[in-house]
């Protein structure tokens, strides 16, 4: 059991410690920044048509103001995409990028600003809150309006039939009592009056701060919207710039393999030349004499060693392909203090 486990440490440290290619280090990286090269466009797209529609549409027939809208941020973000790729690429190959810089920031500060304002007007396009809350108002309204005017009218009616009595009497007068009666009908009527003005003022107060309420929250998801509007618009240009560098830097690591290789095979038959130029002595089972190393292969040391400052015996190990042994007497013969 622990010969099984001190296994798997070591694999598992293998596979730490292995040096994967590019192309297998960040495959899924490049796959999920190429699968939002094609799809966060969508959005912007669609937040810029919205804009550009609802701006053309006062001046245009609807559907040709969609088709314009449609068309021209369609070219716009494939225009946008295109530079972002160049610039990529030109600032990886050490060109000038200056022109490519300035049209790639004109391009995407402007799909920026589109899809920011765009997101905005559709959110607001697509939240009713603000229409239920004015529905709903309107009706508390007109039914507490129809319920002091029902109570009212019933009052009225009493007061007049009350006074309909002034006709069948000689004099036209009432009763004490029915003139009682009268004044508290009218008492109740101008303190209904009184309720009514409260009530509709309590209800256009709390319909106000409903509004005001719903307004600074529609205003915040408003803004929010437009952020992640923003956002999007700032991971299509990453996505883009990721993906080219992504592939150049694997065809920088291809092209530097094919290099190594075809160096390593003129490497090799130069050392069989030499072999065959300077032949091993074998006597009684033991080598003698060391054959001379290719020039090659000393210069590549050199090269390592001086120029690109690498002293790690077990790097050059690596990159001459050779064991510690051969890489110390590599090392004597290229002149190189150890």
């Amino acid at each position: 059991m622990r010969n099984i486990l001190n296994h798997r440490i070591c694999q598992q440290a293998d596979r730490l410690l292995m040096d994967k290619p590019y192309i297998d280090t960040y495959k899924e990286l490049y796959i999920a920044g190429l699968v939002g090269r094609y799809l966060f466009p969508l959005a912007s797209i669609a937040t810029g048509c919205y804009f550009l529609a609802d701006a053309l549409s006062s001046s245009l027939p609807f559907w040709l103001s969609l088709c314009m809208a449609i068309s021209l941020v369609t070219l716009w973000e494939l225009a946008k995409a295109t530079l972002l790729q160049q610039l990529t690429l030109r600032y990886l190959k050490g060109g000038t990028v200056t022109t490519l810089l300035v049209l790639a920031l004109l391009f995407s500060v402007g799909s920026i600003t589109v899809s920011y304002f765009g997101a905005k007007a559709l959110h607001a396009r697509l939240d009713t809150k603000g229409q239920v809350l004015e529905s709903s108002f309107a009706q508390d309204l007109d039914s507490t309006r129809q319920h002091f005017e029902g109570r009212v009218a019933s009052l009225e009616a009493s007061i007049a039939a009350l006074n309909s009595h002034k006709a069948k009497r000689w004099g036209g007068l009432l009763s004490a009592s029915e003139n009682r009666q009268i004044g508290e009908y009218l008492k109740q009527v101008s303190e209904l009056e009184k309720e009514k003005t409260q009530v509709l003022s309590a209800l256009a107060a709390r319909q106000k701060a409903a509004s005001l309420e719903l307004h600074a929250s529609s205003q915040f998801n408003s803004w929010v919207v437009g952020l992640v509007s923003v956002l999007l618009d700032l991971l299509i240009i990453a996505c883009n710039s990721w993906s080219i560098f992504y592939l150049y830097r694997v065809g920088e690591e291809a092209i530097q393999q094919r290099t190594d290789g075809k160096e390593t095979r003129q490497v090799r038959l130069e050392e069989r030349a030499e072999d065959r130029l300077y032949p091993r002595q074998t006597v009684i089972g033991f080598t003698t004499g060391e054959p001379r190393l290719s020039s090659s292969k000393l210069d590549r040391l050199r090269k390592l060693w001086y120029q690109e400052q690498v002293h790690d015996t077990r790097e050059l190990s690596q990159l001459l392909k050779v064991n510690f042994t051969q890489l110390k007497r590599m090392k004597q013969q290229a002149g190189i203090a150890s």
